[in-house]
């Protein structure tokens, strides 16, 4: 019977492999991807991604871009790798006859739409790179020396507040009478970040970045999966109220990372989930007796079948994660759309440049037009990373400047305003989708 549970789950995660190729591009990979693309055809701009703040993926892109460029779902590769290599850490030591059951609980874990898996997180690469550290440091105590220096490396490519997960291993090594070693080291590091965010601006950016979330989208999202949220916070409790000093101090530390960026939603969340599988294990919690792991399973049994016939339906991971996880049953238009505007600009001049109002990167990743853009390239991460409260303002300003052939209008949230009119009185409008319009010079 376990055999027959474990090929029926195969079968899944194969078609959810496909299901996670296939599926359309997001925001967040959209930005990422086009930064790549400017890099490409070294067009200058200024890049909200920056040493501490999420350079890894765009820049790791820009290299693979002749690779990807005719088929930009392939950025997702690097997803599976990681996916995958989280998988064997966690299930490394289990014995397949023995620990069938847990296994595929493991595998289900993997195979929700819960933390939006075809996405462009960093967190699908820190959270292994920071768990494998640990796993390493549990078997053979690593020197605090190394510790630091990954943990800075891991915190400058990927998200400057990583380097927080550094404080157990600290506290660690100062009961083991190394204080002094440790403070002189801690303050070089300071020192260090302080030179690297001078230079970059790493801190004012994630300051200004923060000052623009509110807690209204999180707790929306938790109230839409109350159920498999307050699982895993109880889970982490069980596994906080088990485990010694150190693992206490790193649950303390995910969670103050977790809360700290006002984001409960997507990718957020994946964190949590493999940092439960993975000291569950270590400290042999998971009993399939235990009311606890009974709820556990179901709970996510019931979100791995919901994500399966969903993903069968529509074949697109981001479609299954935007209906299940945020109710949001309009991302099926917003697809057909994209690409009634697509089939419309491949109609148009690609010798004509193009204005963004508003910030739908995506209109901009997937044609062939250049974007004319003052600095920022995505109206978002200008109004994020430096508080400008007058975009509205300086982007119609720069449209009278350089008189662009063609306006793409796509603003959800209505963040810019409308197009002033006295802007939108020398163009005329061909195109309209949607939220989606394009204007042309007259």
């Amino acid at each position: 019977m376990g055999d027959l549970i474990f090929s029926l789950l195969l079968i899944i995660v194969i078609l959810n492999i496909f299901f996670l190729f296939n599926s359309s591009i997001d925001w967040d990979s959209s930005s990422h991807l086009y930064y790549a693309k400017l890099k490409s055809k070294k067009i200058d701009f200024i890049a909200s991604y920056r040493l501490g703040l999420k350079y890894f993926l765009p820049f790791f892109y820009s290299k693979t871009w002749p690779l990807i460029k005719d088929n930009l779902r392939l950025y997702r590769i690097l997803n599976l790798f990681f996916f995958l290599a989280t998988y064997f850490l966690l299930t490394k030591n289990l014995d397949f006859e023995n620990n069938l059951f847990l296994i595929c609980f493991i595998i289900i874990c993997f195979n929700i739409s819960f933390y939006n898996p075809q996405t462009s997180a960093t967190e699908f690469i820190s959270t292994f790179l920071i768990i494998l550290l640990i796993d390493i440091h549990l078997v053979n105590e690593l020197p605090i020396y190394f510790l630091l220096l990954i943990f800075l490396i891991i915190s400058i490519l990927f998200k400057i507040n990583e380097i927080i997960y550094v404080i157990p291993f600290l506290l660690q090594s100062y009961l083991g009478n190394e204080f002094l070693k440790i403070l002189v080291i801690t303050l070089v590091i300071i020192i260090f970040l302080f030179f690297i965010s001078f230079k970059n601006k790493i801190f004012s950016s994630i300051k200004n970045y923060f000052n623009t979330r509110t807690l209204i989208r999180p707790i929306k999202f938790f109230l839409k999966n109350w159920l498999i949220m307050s699982s895993i916070f109880i889970w982490s409790y069980y596994i906080f109220i088990n485990g010694d000093l150190f693992i206490k101090l790193i649950f303390i530390i995910l969670y103050l990372n977790y809360f700290a960026q006002k984001n409960l939603a997507s990718y957020f969340n994946y964190p949590l989930i493999i940092f439960n599988l993975y000291f569950s294990l270590h400290l042999n919690l998971f009993d399939p007796t235990n009311n606890l792991f009974k709820l556990l399973i179901l709970v996510f049994s019931i979100n791995f079948l919901l994500t399966f016939v969903i993903n069968l339906i529509y074949r697109d991971f981001e479609v299954s994660y935007r209906i299940l996880n945020n109710f949001d049953f309009e991302r099926l238009e917003e697809i057909k759309n994209e690409k009634k505007y697509l089939n419309f600009m491949q109609n148009i001049s690609s010798q004509d440049d193009v204005v963004l109002w508003g910030h739908k990167i995506l209109l901009m990743l997937k044609i062939n037009n250049k974007q004319v853009f003052d600095q920022y390239y995505n109206s978002m991460h200008e109004k994020y990373y430096t508080q400008n409260e007058s975009l509205n303002e300086k982007l119609s300003k720069f449209i009278e400047l350089k008189k662009p052939k063609i306006i793409v209008d796509c603003d959800p949230g209505n963040m810019l305003g409308k197009i002033p009119s006295k802007i939108i009185a020398y163009y005329k409008k061909e195109f309209s989708a949607g939220q989606i319009r394009v204007f042309i010079r007259k």
